[in-house]
């Protein structure tokens, strides 16, 4: 090949990152439909069939990704022939995701089975970090005409960042990937600039999002990380108390940060203050817009037993718009449907949190419990929107996934080795 395989993943993963969608310029909504979007799920699949010919990958792992895959798709197709009221073009977008996923988990299987996982932090990172930097300036208005290439101009009216993302939950969820590895570093005693900089701007942008969904998600990873590093750090690594030291500085010093500048984030966060006071007062429009579309879900559901079963088909024509990724699996493929989504969750959790398990004591901790972080907070994320099956996330999510599984695999047969 005259471009090494190795760089050509590594470019599938900027590709994911950084191909515009021109969601202002060709239309489509949330991004489920857009013809950027078709673009450039087209391109990471060419990429992904280049990478992998006649490549060998373990051989349980692609069996059972493949029979996983065919599944999936067999319960699309099937759903929607059966028990679909009405058929739109649209609905067939949703006829690739088996493949897009396929790909890109074998992608990450791929990646880790042959090549350094380095390369991959000095590119998935870096990324992230930059990502983080244009959603920072968005609000300011100062990259619009960047801005139409990615998102919707109401995004930019209103000065909600969003990055190369379409909508700003989205860009929140992602860039916590990279708050998650900066804080992990601080709080292991790495005090370098860049660990800083990468940790704040970060969370600087996720701030700016305005998504409750996405700070809400970012301060639970947070937490979550102090925890591990103050109790089960300390019980399984045999270390000191330094780094129950470093959390509790940091995480004082955040939150003294929070109180003394509360006014000033007040007043630059408006749409996120103001949506949370109506969300404690009952009076939230986006979360009655939720329960509107569960309650249409569960009496949708009511018609048939077989509903329940296999779901109501994509269906577009009838709920477009679902912004719960449990109950937009239900509807669309019911109880089998949802069955298969918690087992690629817990799969995934499962399998980030092993390799957390291992690394403990190397330097490659910090991006493993990045990794398995992330991959937990999506339980929670996941309520407030389908982030699995949006652009880029599902890209990095099951490129993850594939890489660490792989890992595991590769941890059991060297244990067995021995």
């Amino acid at each position: 090949m005259l471009v090494s395989r190795k760089k050509l993943v590594l470019f599938s993963v900027v590709f994911a990152l950084f191909f515009p969608t021109f969601n202002s310029l060709l239309g489509g909504s949330e991004g489920y439909a857009n013809k950027g979007s078709i673009i450039l799920n087209c391109g990471i699949m060419l990429i992904a069939v280049v990478c992998l010919s006649g490549v060998r990958l373990d051989k349980t792992i692609t069996r059972f990704s493949i029979w996983f895959a065919s599944l999936f798709a067999l319960l699309i197709g099937f759903s929607t022939l059966f028990f679909s009221s009405e058929i739109i073009f649209r609905d067939l977008f949703e006829l690739h995701r088996p493949v897009l996923y396929l790909l890109t988990f074998l992608l990450g299987v791929y990646y880790h089975s042959r090549f350094d996982e380095a390369s991959l932090e000095r590119i998935l990172l870096p990324s992230l970090l930059i990502i983080s930097c244009i959603a920072i300036l968005q609000p300011f208005r100062v990259v619009d005409f960047f801005s139409l290439f990615y998102t919707e101009t109401q995004n930019i009216i209103t000065k909600r960042a969003t990055g190369t993302l379409l909508n700003p939950y989205d860009l929140g969820l992602l860039l916590s990937l990279l708050t998650f590895y900066s804080y992990s570093k601080l709080l292991h005693g790495s005090y370098k600039l860049i660990n800083f900089f990468c940790f704040f701007c970060s969370i600087l942008a996720v701030m700016m999002t305005q998504s409750r969904t996405a700070v809400f998600s970012a301060i639970l990873g947070l937490l979550i990380i102090s925890l591990f590093y103050m109790f089960f750090f300390y019980v399984f690594k045999k270390g000191t108390y330094k780094t129950s030291l470093n959390t509790f500085i940091i995480l004082s010093v955040i939150v003294f940060l929070v109180f003394s500048l509360w006014s000033t984030i007040s007043d630059n966060l408006v749409y996120l203050v103001q949506a949370s006071i109506r969300l404690m007062d009952g009076n939230d429009t986006s979360a009655n817009i939720r329960l509107g579309q569960v309650e249409k879900i569960l009496t949708l559901k009511e018609d048939s037993f077989f509903y329940l079963l296999f779901g109501n088909g994509v269906s577009k024509s009838v709920m477009d718009i679902i912004e719960n990724q449990y109950f937009l699996y239900f509807f669309r493929y019911g109880f089998f449907g949802l069955l298969l989504l918690i087992a690629v969750m817990s799969s995934f959790l499962i399998c980030s949190f092993n390799r957390l398990f291992n690394d403990l004591n190397t330097e490659r901790v910090h991006f493993s419990m990045a990794i398995f972080v992330w991959s937990l907070i999506f339980f929670v994320a996941s309520f407030g929107n389908p982030f699995i099956d949006i652009i880029r996330i599902q890209f990095i999510y099951f490129f993850l996934f594939g890489y660490s599984l792989n890992f595991n695999r590769r941890e059991h047969e060297t244990r067995n080795a021995k």
